[in-house]
């Protein structure tokens, strides 16, 4: 079964139904599993960031035919040819890999064959260095209901090797565990600081609320 077809209805419209406009504040380095769940619940800002990624990703197409893979899977996934995901998926590109486990992840109905073949596929590309793929097991080690047996200091963890990774929303969560202290992390507000600036640096939108709760202590 192929998670990219389940999805393929709910995409098509979002992208197709969202009305033009031009890059909203603040959501350019979401990532893309984030910035897609918020379109279909609604927000306004999310659907027109999601609109206009996915103008900007058709008018590079021509770069997914020279061999990008991060082009490849964006270029059929924003023009909802979900099928084409899968095709990636199965020729082994990881960003489209990443995307079909996640969508394991989010579906209560997989299978255990299927949930077994997410958890190979992401441990994958987590080993192959894809700051995504360790992300979302990272979060993965949170949810009672997903992949992995609930394990806190496995989610602080394998969420700290993100956040070294380079993935923005990783290092924000690692700051603030360290902030507070919680999800397996001990309390250390210089590494909360480092953490957090990172985040901020590279453009989250609540880092600098967290750094000004830091500095009030």
């Amino acid at each position: 079964m192929s998670y990219s077809r389940t999805f393929a209805l709910p995409l098509t419209a979002i992208i197709l139904t969202l009305s033009a406009c031009g890059q909203s504040d603040g959501l350019a380095d979401m990532p893309l599993t984030e910035l897609t769940e918020a379109a279909a619940n609604g927000d306004p800002s999310a659907m027109q960031e999601l609109e206009r990624r996915a103008a900007s990703t058709l008018a590079d197409a021509q770069t997914a035919s020279d061999g990008d893979p991060e082009t490849a899977f964006n270029t059929a996934y924003y023009s909802g040819d979900l099928d084409t995901v899968a095709s990636l998926a199965e020729a082994g590109n990881v960003f489209a890999i990443t995307y079909e486990a996640n969508m394991v992840q989010m579906l209560g109905s997989s299978t255990e064959a299927e949930k077994a073949k997410a958890r190979s596929d992401l441990e994958a590309a987590a080993a192959g260095g894809h700051a995504h793929a360790m992300y979302l097991i990272s979060e993965d080690y949170l949810d009672t209901k997903a992949l992995y047996p609930v394990d806190e200091a496995k989610a602080f963890e394998i969420g700290e090797q993100a956040a070294e990774a380079g993935y923005m929303e990783a290092m924000f969560r690692t700051g603030v565990r360290y902030q507070y202290g919680h999800v397996g992390a001990p309390q250390d507000d210089e590494k909360a600081v480092k953490w957090l600036t990172k985040a901020k640096e590279a453009g989250h939108r609540q880092a600098q609320q967290q750094l000004d709760e830091l500095a009030a202590k």
